[in-house]
Parts: structure tokens; sequence; C-alpha cells
């Protein structure tokens, strides 16, 4: 993965560059135990590293600019919110059957009882007395 280019300011790179050299001359001179001074070491030759290249793996990744700028993709400058909004409306539509379920093929076949329910729902519009007659007449 190619390095990206400077991502420190000049004053970064100038406190790094001190915070760094005061760190390897502490861990030269020091009279501290060998680990602590290998960790002052490291740290400090790290320190004059990112001073050197003026690039921050860690800034670069806590960073959304400078962590991965492929990655984040900008709306066309032509393009309005309206018109982005009517796109999205289309494209919506254009998928809406495809969550329909697969139709049927079987014949479509009314049910065992319904003449009676007919009757019933004809008989609630008509009122009482001639629902009673027609209920008689299907019997």
């Amino acid at each position: 993965m190619p390095r990206s280019s400077h991502n420190l300011s000049e004053f970064e790179r100038t406190l790094s560059a001190l915070f760094g050299l005061s760190l390897s001359c502490l861990a030269l001179s020091s009279t501290t135990s060998r680990a602590v001074r290998a960790v002052t070491g490291v740290i400090g030759a790290g320190l004059i590293l990112r001073a050197a290249t003026g690039h921050s793996r860690v800034k670069a990744a806590l960073t959304p600019q400078t962590a991965r700028p492929e990655t984040v993709a900008e709306p066309p400058a032509t393009e309005s919110a309206s018109v982005r909004s009517a796109r999205i409306d289309e494209a919506l539509e254009d998928t809406f059957p495809a969550s329909d379920p697969p139709a049927s093929r079987l014949p479509d076949e009314p049910p065992r009882n319904a003449a009676a329910k007919w009757t019933t729902a004809r008989a609630a519009q008509q009122g009482p007395s001639e629902a009673e007659q027609e209920l008689e007449e299907d019997r």
C-alpha cells in the first residue's frame, strides 16, 4: 500500500524532532535499567523518523481525510439534492416488483360456501325481515 504524502505540519515535525532527540539523548545518558533505556530510545527514534518523513501513520489512521481519501465519495457538484432524491425514488420503484411473491398458477376456485356468504352479505344490506325470507328460500 503506497504511503500518502505529508500529513504533518511544520510545527508538528519540529516538535517531533525535538522530543525525539531529547528522548534519544536521555536513553544514551540515563542511569536507569536497560529496558527503560531501550524503550526510550525506540520512541525517540520513531519521533525522529516521523519528523524526517513528515508522515504519521497514527494520524493517518485517526483522521478520515488522510486515512483513505479514495473511499470518500463526493456527490457530483452539478446534481442538486432534489435530483438525487428523485433518482433514488425511481430506483426504489424499479425494484418494487422484485419484492412481490410469485403468482400461483392454480385455478381460482370460489369457496364451497360462497353462495351462503353472498346471501348473508345481501341480507345484511337489505334489513332483517327480507334477509330471513331469503335464507328460508335457500334452504
